[in-house]
């Protein structure tokens, strides 16, 4: 089977896309106290400045009951 390679920059954007419909109305403040992240954090996604902590991944998938994947833009 072959698969097609990843990729990364793709996956980065989606993460920022979906992260953004996640907050929806509320603030990077708000959105940074309900995952109990710190702010600095969420701008730093929102930047595309690195990548995201695997804790804190998993912690927003928890919080909004989706896939890992799903963050990532690599399942609908």
């Amino acid at each position: 089977m072959n698969k097609k390679p990843l990729d990364l920059d793709a996956c980065k954007n989606a993460f920022v896309d979906i992260l953004v419909e996640l907050m929806g109305d509320n603030t990077v403040e708000q959105f940074a106290k309900l995952l109990n992240i710190p702010n600095r954090t969420i701008r730093n996604r929102l930047k595309k400045v690195s990548w995201p902590r695997r804790k804190h991944v998993m912690l927003i998938a928890d919080k909004f009951n989706c896939s890992i994947d799903f963050l990532f833009g690599l399942e609908q």
